[in-house]
């Protein structure tokens, strides 16, 4: 469901953005279209935009106070793999070394959190699991494709 809430309710949070900067051209196009544009998305519990951020920026500089939202709900640990997910399907594209990053960082685990399997990875960050394993082959040094992860859980 889609409500419109107050932008300085929102929380920016540079940290879990895949792009780390504004494009300028992005926020002028979508400046001359502000009701057309779809929702933004943002995490339930924290208000922490996933998905939006030049659409944010393009409300701000309109003098826009409010802006429609569809909420997600997400682990704080996976915002940075669920903001990569949501911008893979429109918008301008981050490049791979972001999203090899994320990868890396769910299979390694981070702030306290367990590392996350290829196929965990693959359905958060919307990619095929093989395209993980390539990226952690590559990246790690892993040597095989483990096909069923449960039957190696079960083996030790």
């Amino acid at each position: 469901m889609t409500e419109r809430v107050k932008i300085a309710d929102l929380k920016l949070d540079s940290s879990i953005w895949p792009r780390h900067t504004l494009n300028e051209e992005a926020i002028e196009r979508y400046r001359d279209c502000l009701q057309e544009l779809p929702p933004i998305v943002v995490d339930k519990e924290t208000m922490t935009v996933l998905d939006g951020w030049h659409r944010v920026e393009a409300h701000r500089r309109e003098g826009v106070e409010t802006i429609p939202v569809k909420y997600d709900r997400c682990l704080p640990h996976l915002f940075l793999a669920r903001a990569y997910a949501l911008n893979a399907r429109h918008g301008l594209p981050v490049n791979n070394e972001v999203r090899d990053q994320i990868i890396v960082d769910l299979r390694q685990g981070k702030d306290g959190y367990d590392p996350m399997g290829e196929e965990a990875i693959a359905e958060v960050i919307g990619i095929s699991r093989q395209r993980v394993n390539q990226v952690i082959t590559r990246l790690l040094g892993a040597s095989k494709f483990v096909k069923n992860e449960a039957e190696v859980k079960e083996a030790i």
